[in-house]
Protein backbone atom coordinates (compact mmCIF):
# COMPACT_ATOMS: atom_id res chain seq x y z
CA UNK A 1 0.00 0.00 0.00
CA UNK A 2 2.71 2.58 0.80
CA UNK A 3 3.83 2.02 -2.92
CA UNK A 4 0.75 3.12 -4.16
CA UNK A 5 0.94 6.35 -2.21
CA UNK A 6 4.28 7.47 -3.60
CA UNK A 7 3.51 6.95 -6.94
CA UNK A 8 0.32 9.07 -6.72
CA UNK A 9 2.65 11.76 -4.72
CA UNK A 10 5.25 11.25 -7.57
CA UNK A 11 2.32 12.11 -10.50
CA UNK A 12 1.09 15.11 -8.45
CA UNK A 13 4.77 16.24 -8.27
CA UNK A 14 5.94 15.76 -12.07
CA UNK A 15 2.80 16.58 -13.65
CA UNK A 16 0.85 15.13 -16.46
CA UNK A 17 3.64 13.43 -18.14
CA UNK A 18 4.94 12.12 -14.75
CA UNK A 19 0.94 10.87 -14.14
CA UNK A 20 0.98 8.88 -17.19
CA UNK A 21 4.52 7.13 -16.76
CA UNK A 22 3.65 5.75 -13.36
CA UNK A 23 0.40 4.64 -14.36
CA UNK A 24 1.70 2.30 -17.43
CA UNK A 25 4.78 1.22 -14.95
CA UNK A 26 1.62 -0.18 -12.55
CA UNK A 27 0.07 -2.14 -15.75
CA UNK A 28 2.94 -3.19 -16.89
CA UNK A 29 3.62 -4.69 -13.46
CA UNK A 30 0.03 -6.32 -13.01
CA UNK A 31 0.11 -7.52 -16.93
CA UNK A 32 1.21 -10.99 -17.66
CA UNK A 33 4.70 -10.33 -19.70
CA UNK A 34 3.72 -11.40 -22.66
CA UNK A 35 1.04 -8.62 -22.58
CA UNK A 36 3.58 -6.22 -21.05
CA UNK A 37 5.47 -6.18 -23.79
CA UNK A 38 2.58 -4.04 -26.09
CA UNK A 39 2.90 -1.72 -23.13
CA UNK A 40 6.57 0.08 -24.34
CA UNK A 41 5.26 0.90 -27.88
CA UNK A 42 2.28 2.18 -26.54
CA UNK A 43 4.82 4.47 -23.65
CA UNK A 44 6.19 5.57 -26.97
CA UNK A 45 3.71 6.54 -28.90
CA UNK A 46 1.87 8.79 -26.02
CA UNK A 47 5.23 10.25 -25.55
CA UNK A 48 5.04 10.83 -29.36
CA UNK A 49 1.59 12.27 -28.94
CA UNK A 50 2.56 14.19 -26.34
CA UNK A 51 4.62 16.39 -28.20
CA UNK A 52 2.85 16.78 -30.72
CA UNK A 53 0.16 18.15 -28.96
CA UNK A 54 2.62 20.52 -27.14
CA UNK A 55 3.96 21.62 -30.69
CA UNK A 56 0.28 21.97 -32.00
CA UNK A 57 -0.42 24.03 -28.19
CA UNK A 58 2.42 26.29 -29.07
CA UNK A 59 1.61 27.14 -32.43
CA UNK A 60 -2.14 27.93 -31.71
CA UNK A 61 -0.75 30.37 -28.51
CA UNK A 62 1.42 31.64 -31.39
CA UNK A 63 -1.12 32.65 -33.75
CA UNK A 64 -3.42 33.83 -31.12
CA UNK A 65 -1.34 35.99 -29.90
CA UNK A 66 -0.52 37.71 -33.78
CA UNK A 67 -4.51 37.74 -34.12
CA UNK A 68 -4.68 39.69 -30.55
CA UNK A 69 -2.62 41.96 -31.66
CA UNK A 70 -3.97 42.72 -34.61
CA UNK A 71 -7.15 42.85 -33.08
CA UNK A 72 -5.83 45.40 -30.27
CA UNK A 73 -4.91 47.50 -32.76
CA UNK A 74 -8.06 47.14 -35.16
CA UNK A 75 -10.26 48.09 -32.08
CA UNK A 76 -7.91 51.19 -31.16
CA UNK A 77 -8.27 52.70 -34.50
CA UNK A 78 -11.93 51.88 -34.36
CA UNK A 79 -12.59 53.56 -31.41
CA UNK A 80 -10.66 56.81 -32.46
CA UNK A 81 -12.68 57.25 -35.78
CA UNK A 82 -15.28 56.41 -32.95
CA UNK A 83 -14.45 59.81 -30.99
CA UNK A 84 -13.82 61.37 -33.71
CA UNK A 85 -16.73 61.09 -35.46
CA UNK A 86 -19.11 61.79 -31.89
CA UNK A 87 -17.44 64.67 -30.37
CA UNK A 88 -18.22 68.16 -30.67
CA UNK A 89 -17.02 70.16 -33.01
CA UNK A 90 -14.48 72.76 -32.02
CA UNK A 91 -16.40 76.64 -31.63
CA UNK A 92 -14.75 78.74 -34.27
CA UNK A 93 -14.95 82.34 -33.49
CA UNK A 94 -16.35 83.83 -37.17
CA UNK A 95 -15.12 87.55 -37.93
CA UNK A 96 -18.26 90.17 -37.93
CA UNK A 97 -18.31 90.59 -41.30
CA UNK A 98 -20.26 94.00 -43.12
CA UNK A 99 -22.47 92.09 -45.90
CA UNK A 100 -22.73 93.87 -49.18
CA UNK A 101 -26.22 95.31 -49.95
CA UNK A 102 -28.15 93.04 -52.49
CA UNK A 103 -27.74 93.92 -55.84
CA UNK A 104 -30.97 95.30 -57.33
CA UNK A 105 -31.89 93.11 -60.19
CA UNK A 106 -30.95 94.39 -63.38
CA UNK A 107 -33.51 96.22 -65.23
CA UNK A 108 -34.02 95.69 -69.22
CA UNK A 109 -31.01 95.74 -71.25
CA UNK A 110 -30.14 98.79 -73.08
CA UNK A 111 -29.81 98.82 -76.52
CA UNK A 112 -26.49 98.80 -77.48
CA UNK A 113 -24.97 101.85 -79.35
CA UNK A 114 -22.70 102.08 -82.05
CA UNK A 115 -19.53 104.93 -81.60
CA UNK A 116 -18.26 106.15 -84.46
CA UNK A 117 -14.73 104.72 -85.46
CA UNK A 118 -11.59 106.42 -84.37
CA UNK A 119 -8.76 106.62 -87.52
CA UNK A 120 -6.05 105.18 -86.80
CA UNK A 121 -3.09 106.99 -87.06
CA UNK A 122 -0.64 105.89 -90.19
CA UNK A 123 2.55 104.91 -88.76
CA UNK A 124 5.65 104.41 -90.12
CA UNK A 125 7.44 100.89 -90.15
CA UNK A 126 10.19 100.35 -87.07
CA UNK A 127 13.26 99.94 -88.48
CA UNK A 128 14.79 96.15 -87.21
CA UNK A 129 17.44 96.44 -84.62
CA UNK A 130 20.62 95.12 -85.40
CA UNK A 131 23.05 93.07 -82.88
CA UNK A 132 26.03 95.60 -81.91
CA UNK A 133 28.81 94.30 -83.74
CA UNK A 134 32.53 93.33 -81.88
CA UNK A 135 33.33 91.35 -79.02
CA UNK A 136 31.09 89.77 -76.80
CA UNK A 137 30.89 91.19 -73.48
CA UNK A 138 32.85 94.46 -73.92
CA UNK A 139 31.01 97.51 -73.84
CA UNK A 140 30.25 99.23 -77.78
CA UNK A 141 33.06 101.91 -78.25
CA UNK A 142 36.32 99.85 -76.97
CA UNK A 143 39.45 99.10 -78.32
CA UNK A 144 37.65 97.55 -81.59
CA UNK A 145 34.53 100.08 -81.68
CA UNK A 146 33.93 103.34 -83.27
CA UNK A 147 36.91 105.64 -82.35
CA UNK A 148 39.80 103.23 -81.41
CA UNK A 149 41.77 104.60 -79.00
CA UNK A 150 42.98 102.66 -75.83
CA UNK A 151 40.39 101.91 -74.07
CA UNK A 152 40.45 103.28 -71.04
CA UNK A 153 38.76 106.35 -72.06
CA UNK A 154 41.59 108.89 -71.36
CA UNK A 155 42.25 109.84 -75.11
Amino acid sequence: MPARRTARKKARAGGPWEAIQVALQRLERELPPNLARLVRPLRRNLHDLERQLERARAEGERLWGRREVRFRSDLARLIRRLEKVVEPKKATRRRKTTRKPARKPAARPKAPTLKPARPKLARPPAAPVSPPSGPVGLPSGGPAGPGGGSGNGKG
